[in-house]
């Protein structure tokens, strides 16, 4: 896992990179903010029936069966799903927004939002995006991952752990922490 997520990372242009940490551990921002989509699974089938035209019925019988939202997706027809290249960086701004939608009528802007974003990924990156929206990522990895992953990019080995570690217990945001590693080089951030 640790030396798929260091191909990930290398791939990276600067201004994505706390976003895709983030995303690569199913959430948006450091687990210290608290921030939560606060969307249900209700929510995600009226969004997927929106943009697919299949009934809220068919979707929620199906997740029944499946036990997982992500591989509803998978079962839906290909052709309903947008050929759009989105950026990582891309991705991630729009599932902010959509996670800070606060004021009266939220839940349906959520909603409207994801839908919006759904309709412009591929199946497969609506797949993962649905997980995320659910806290249901399973990619199999944490912020310890992480940390061993930003030690291979930066000394070529895990020889670095310790002292990212070390860092990590001051400000235990590992998005920031790789921002800082991937940008400015190990031996400057730490």
């Amino acid at each position: 896992i640790t030396d798929e997520v260091t191909v990930v990372l290398k791939k990276l242009s600067p201004d994505e990179i706390q976003g895709a940490v983030y995303i690569l551990l199913g959430r948006l921002e450091p687990t210290y903010t608290g921030l939560e989509f606060n969307l249900g699974w209700k929510m995600i089938v009226r969004s997927l029936a929106r943009i697919t035209g299949v009934e809220n019925e068919r979707i929620a019988t199906d997740l029944k069966k499946k036990g997982d939202m992500g591989e509803v997706v998978m079962g839906l027809p290909p052709h309903l799903f947008s050929d759009k290249k989105l950026s990582v960086g891309q991705v991630y701004e729009r599932l902010l927004a959509i996670a800070k939608f606060e004021k009266e009528g939220s839940q349906e802007m959520k909603v409207l939002g994801l839908s919006d974003l759904l309709s412009d990924l591929d199946q497969l990156g609506a797949k993962f995006v649905v997980r995320i929206v659910l806290g249901r990522l399973r990619l199999g990895f944490s912020d310890k991952t992480m940390l061993d992953a930003l030690s291979v990019v930066g000394r070529g080995d895990k020889s670095a752990r310790k002292e990212l570690d070390e860092d990590y217990q001051i400000l235990p945001d590992v998005g920031m922490l790789s921002e800082k590693v991937l940008t400015e080089g190990m031996e400057k951030a730490l």
